[in-house]
């Protein structure tokens, strides 16, 4: 198995493991800015669910090039910038009691995408000149992911207007942007929700509440059921009223104009 390790703090005491990540990450950090697809394009490799338990199999035996990534932390760092961690490592919870009694702790991450777990990290451990200042949609959607589910907010906070406007989201007039379509719309009212932008939440809306054609769903993404119940009586309440519009207009062409007194 290969191991990749990469020092946020050379004192850190939390070693942030992340296991099966892209071979196309440098052997330095210091390098990762000027990799190919960086910040976009380096993604975890994800094979076939059907291929999963051989590829885990060879890799227990040595025989994949399964990567994995440590990334060292700071406790003070995430504790103090992410609610979720201190709650992960406080004392009386299996993180918390290990990290105390031996000094450092191996803290296994699930589910995330290394890059934009790496970013997050780079801004609470104020990386700063190597946090990207333009991201893809996709890759704001999963540092929203993140930020959320961390509580992580005011830390990420001076570069959501930067990412924002590498999608033309503050960079044009408001009248001017619109999303392409229901899939995009649904993604940015998640991102706006998350980052507390009122104008584009409300855009993205206006937007899924014309032009959906079934009930809003968000594919997946973790916004409010009360937004989606919103959008969907708001929804409901604009077809309402076209029907009732469509219902009125065909009664008086159905009864004619009314005689002259």
């Amino acid at each position: 198995m290969n191991t990749l390790v990469y020092e946020l703090d050379p004192k850190g005491d939390i070693f942030l493991v992340l296991d099966n990540v892209s071979q196309d990450l440098p052997p330095n950090l210091c390098d990762i800015i000027t990799s190919p697809g960086w910040p976009n394009e380096l993604n975890n490799p994800a094979p076939p669910e059907s291929d999963l338990n051989v590829i885990r199999k060879l890799a227990d035996e040595g025989r994949a090039p399964r990567r994995i990534l440590q990334i060292r932390a700071s406790s003070k760092h995430l504790i103090l910038s992410c609610p979720q961690f201190e709650r992960s490592l406080q004392d009386g919870f299996q993180e918390g009691n290990a990290l105390k009694a031996t000094g450092r702790l191996e803290f296994p991450v699930q589910d995330w995408e290394a890059i934009p777990f790496l970013i997050l990290m780079l801004i609470i451990h104020h990386r700063s000149r190597m946090v990207p200042r333009q991201l893809s949609l996709d890759r704001i959607v999963e540092m929203a992911r993140l930020v959320d589910y961390y509580e992580c907010y005011e830390a990420v906070e001076p570069f959501v207007d930067s990412w924002l406007i590498s999608q033309n989201i503050k960079s044009l007039p408001s009248e001017w942007w619109i999303p392409s379509d229901v899939d995009e719309a649904e993604k940015w009212i998640f991102i706006t929700w998350v980052f507390n932008e009122a104008k584009p939440f409300k855009d993205a809306s206006i937007y899924l509440e014309s032009k959906s054609t079934g009930m809003v769903t968000f594919n997946q993404l973790p916004v409010p059921s009360s937004i989606q119940d919103a959008i969907n009586s708001s929804r409901r309440a604009l077809i309402s009223g076209i029907i009732e519009s469509m219902q009125n207009i065909f009664s008086k062409l159905r009864d004619g104009p009314r005689p002259m007194l």
